[in-house]
């Protein structure tokens, strides 16, 4: 039988993980710098894109700004996501608030209720955060991305 891991529940484990992790051994870091490393082991460096992507590259699948994982990515150009409505969220999906580019991304890792995302928006940072509570970042555009696993070869 082949495996094939489940992406979308891979993506949604690293934030948990790095929410937890930050939490005992203060591994993470805030940088807007660019380009970001993404790196297995701490300290990991990065701005709120930065950490939305790490969780998507962690867990195999396609870089969410679509700019094969270089580093350069930042909170707009998670905006190529596919527009989704609050009411269609999944675990793993995207939020980006503000106007314009926006000016911050979080990965939902809960939907019911006032979903909860996992959120490194300043040093101290990922920890979980109601999306009611981040609200006040202005409007939120829910976005979807491929979970399909980048890792996979496809025998023809």
């Amino acid at each position: 039988m082949n495996l094939i891991p489940d992406v979308r529940f891979q993506i949604v484990k690293w934030a948990m993980w790095a929410v937890s992790d930050q939490h005992t051994k203060n591994d993470w870091h805030y940088s807007e710098a660019r380009p970001f490393h993404l790196v297995n082991n701490p300290p990991f460096i990065f701005d709120c894109s930065g950490f939305v992507t790490w969780c998507y590259w962690k867990a195999g699948a396609s870089d969410p700004n679509t700019m094969n994982y270089d580093g350069y990515g930042y909170t707009g150009t998670l905006l190529h996501g596919k527009p989704i409505q609050q009411s269609q969220l999944h675990k793993g999906d995207v939020v980006v608030f503000g106007p314009g580019i926006g000016v911050h991304a979080a990965l939902v890792v809960e939907v019911a209720g006032d979903p909860l995302c996992a959120s490194h928006g300043r040093q101290g940072d990922p920890s979980l955060v109601r999306l009611s509570a981040l609200n006040s970042l202005g409007v939120p555009t829910f976005l979807r991305f491929s979970t399909i696993n980048r890792r996979l070869k496809f025998k023809r």
